[in-house]
């Protein structure tokens, strides 16, 4: 081979090299997608104890490792590499989820977006959709009163403890839901506008169970474990092992066997594909329990308007008749008096 020969198997060796190392850079970007950062701030008033209250659930309602970073003085917890569309949950925010000073005039409203001037509560557990940071929202005690958050199924059977925390009369709280193994709730959070009377001052999650092979992990395996590891100052929760219910389900015939009929003939098997399987909604992001019960306020008072605007039409109605028939006697009146004079002049 010459000169010219070397020099150009050369350069062609060269440009496969740098087509190479483009597409293999090409496809660690597309293999790791972007990733999302979300920080809890304690605020002035108090700490945060651990990182336990943390969870994270994937986009099939399962519970996913999660990547959590808690400063020393715990001042701020960190959640790092979260896919987009999980949810994260700080479950007990209002409870102990944070440490107040001792005899503190102050109490956790919740949680609030950073970097907003209003003092407006947010949700606890939401969708993952960009880098976010949140606040403790902290407020004065004043008239407290409690307020209670049931778990249940939709037979009324507790799935998990209820909780019980303490607001001041006139606030909306919004409180998260408690993963369950297996079931998901009506809603990721609940709120309600708290009364003097503590009786209506309840918040309870239905949780359903998830079907077969839709995610949730299953319902079996025994207990779930949780293993923390540690390392450099970062905790890393562990779900434990998925129970047996995630995917299984009746192993179906061989494609093509079908079944014996009466005279031996085959009969062939429906195509389950064929049918559409409708998918199932999941939870809301929030569920106001004052609105739900707007509608029978709602109609009562309609139905009071409208026996008043019923009882002031009768009333104009009635009116408007005692006035025509007292027109109609002075008319009358007025006539006879005329034909008299009348028939006096004659």
């Amino acid at each position: 081979m010459n000169r010219r020969g070397r020099l150009f198997a050369g350069l062609l060796a060269f440009c496969l090299m740098v087509q190479l190392c483009s597409l293999n850079s090409f496809a660690a970007e597309v293999e790791e997608p972007y990733t999302y950062q979300i920080t809890f701030y304690a605020g002035n008033q108090g700490v945060f104890p651990g990182t336990g209250q943390i969870q994270v659930v994937d986009a099939q309602n399962r519970r996913v490792p999660a990547q959590v970073t808690m400063r020393s003085d715990g001042s701020a917890i960190t959640v790092e590499n979260l896919e987009a569309g999980s949810t994260v949950t700080f479950d007990d925010i209002q409870g102990s989820g944070v440490n107040l000073e001792e005899n503190s005039q102050y109490y956790v409203r919740g949680l609030r977006k950073g970097g907003y001037d209003n003092d407006t509560v947010t949700s606890p557990a939401f969708r993952v959709e960009q880098d976010q940071d949140y606040v403790v929202a902290y407020g004065i005690r004043g008239e407290m009163v409690s307020y209670v958050i049931h778990y249940q199924d939709a037979a009324g059977n507790a799935l998990a403890p209820s909780r019980t925390y303490y607001g001041n009369v006139g606030d909306r709280p919004v409180v998260a839901f408690v993963y369950i193994e297996g079931y998901e709730p009506q809603a990721y959070n609940l709120t309600k506008t708290l009364s003097k009377n503590e009786a209506d001052n309840v918040f309870t999650f239905v949780y359903t169970p998830v079907p077969a092979g839709g995610g949730g992990g299953g319902t079996g395996g025994g207990e779930t474990t949780e293993e923390t590891v540690v390392n450099g100052g970062v905790t890393v929760v562990e779900p434990g092992g998925a129970g047996t219910g995630g995917g299984g389900g009746a192993t179906a015939p061989d494609e093509g066997e079908g079944e014996q009929g009466e005279e031996g003939e085959d009969v062939p098997l429906l195509d389950m594909q064929e049918e559409e399987v409708p998918l199932a909604e999941g939870p809301e992001d929030l569920i106001d329990l004052d609105e739900e019960e707007v509608p029978l306020a709602y109609r009562i008072g309609n139905l009071e308007e409208g026996a008043t605007n019923m009882l002031g039409a009768v009333v104009v109605g009635a009116s408007a008749l005692a006035a025509l028939i007292v027109m109609t006697v002075i008319l009358v009146k007025r006539r006879k008096k005329q034909a008299a004079a009348e028939e006096q002049e004659k």
